[in-house]
């Protein structure tokens, strides 16, 4: 990819540190968002997971 614009390794820096910073809340999430289905499946047991996997309508 070309490189529009002057190396700033300030800026280069902080770029690096916003994006290690956004693939942990990225990681973070998606973690949760399986905690949430396991606890749906297994403790509620109201077949959420269920109709997300088969695409059932009821």
């Amino acid at each position: 990819m070309p490189q529009f614009t002057s190396p700033d390794k300030a800026a280069a820096g902080a770029y690096e540190d916003r994006h290690i910073l956004f693939a942990y809340v990225l990681l973070a999430l998606i973690v949760i968002h399986v905690i949430a289905a396991l606890w749906h499946h297994f403790i509620r047991r109201d077949r959420v997971v269920a109709r997300m996997v088969t695409d059932e309508a009821r």
